[in-house]
């Protein structure tokens, strides 16, 4: 989002991209006096529900909410159907001095199966425009498909650009996936989505494992090696584990000490952190505990995850050798504007499947 805002005429060096939880942060920061008098706790900036319910506290005081109006008199904010409690809490305070435009879809709320608290506010509280135009695709069955799922209808097994396959068992399934991967192998993107992680599914496991095993059927279509990318989490865990860091929180590291072979994502972002401290503050270690935070906040970036996992295909059945990219989440329909005339997606569903 940041490159785009960068290349719209006379924005530039007028804006600030960030998430709702590091905005919340650089409140509680800037008020701590005030923070400490509405909060005994002392959170730390992962503290992410207690960061935010704070600052939305903050915002509710007249003098706090001027504050941020004057700096920010426009507020953009995308993905509004996931902010509860105090994030929703600090929109509807800084909604009083600011125009706020927000985007939301309750349809993509995977947590609440009611009405969405935040989109309801929304409509409440301004005037409300429904987008129903589709720009991600042209693909008659997607679209029939997307207005099936929102209206609660019956998706048809097939349209143009859409085919849905029932799999009466995981190697069925497995057999739809990997003849699907091998006629998609020469594109650089392919998205693949599950309604559950593989760890809550015996039939999304078994149905990758068989992907991977070894060719399936006449045609010997695979195997396709398919591991499943890391949660945000995880990610942030492994590049912590890499810096070996000592078990104590409170133990000092020697700034000389960490190297970063790799600048990109977090590192980068962590380097440049650790360098600041040493210029501006002239500190020459760091506690574990200090390292671990700021290494959290400057998180791997993911393009686009709402829902399920996201999996990669090393292509092994491409003569080329090129790696063929999975990704999930509502990246996936974006991705069919690359695919142009071949645009097409195969839904394989296990009958009678529980969840």
């Amino acid at each position: 989002m940041g490159d785009q805002l960068r290349g719209v005429p006379g924005l530039r060096g007028r804006y600030r991209c960030s998430t709702v939880d590091s905005f919340a942060w650089r409140i509680v920061r800037r008020w701590r006096t005030l923070a400490r008098k509405r909060s005994a706790a002392e959170l730390a900036e992962d503290d992410y529900e207690q960061v935010c319910s704070l600052a939305g506290d903050l915002l509710a005081e007249t003098t706090v909410s001027r504050w941020v109006g004057q700096a920010f008199p426009v507020l953009v904010v995308d993905e509004f159907q996931d902010s509860t409690s105090g994030q929703l809490k600090m929109i509807s305070s800084l909604s009083d001095v600011a125009t706020c435009i927000l985007a939301a879809d309750s349809f993509q709320d995977l947590e609440n199966t009611g009405v969405n608290p935040a989109v309801t506010w929304a409509r409440t509280n301004g005037d409300s425009e429904n987008l129903r135009e589709i720009h991600r695709t042209s693909a008659a069955g997607l679209l029939g498909a997307s207005q099936a799922f929102r209206s609660g209808g019956n998706v048809p097994d097939r349209g143009k650009g859409l085919t849905v396959l029932g799999a009466p068992n995981a190697n069925v399934g497995a057999s739809f996936v990997s003849n699907s991967l091998t006629w998609w192998r020469s594109c650089a993107d392919i998205a693949v989505l599950t309604p559950v992680r593989p760890s809550r599914s015996t039939f999304v496991r078994n149905l990758f494992a068989r992907v991977a095993e070894k060719p399936i059927g006449k045609r010997a279509t695979g195997p396709h090696h398919v591991p499943w990318e890391e949660s945000q989490e995880g990610e942030c865990d492994k590049f912590i584990a890499q810096l070996e860091l000592p078990d104590e929180p409170d133990s000092e590291v020697r700034c000389d000490e960490l190297s970063f072979d790799d600048v990109s994502g977090p590192r980068r972002g962590l380097r440049r952190w650790i360098d600041r401290q040493r210029r501006v503050a002239g500190r020459t270690t760091l506690t574990v505990s200090e390292i671990q935070r700021e290494a959290r906040r400057n998180p791997p970036a993911f393009e686009g995850l709402s829902s399920g996992e996201t999996a990669r295909s090393s292509g092994d059945d491409d003569p080329s050798g090129e790696e063929s990219r999975i990704s999930l989440g509502h990246r996936a329909m974006a991705l069919r504007d690359r695919w142009h005339h071949r645009a097409s997606a195969t839904l394989a569903v296990q009958r009678d499947y529980p969840g």
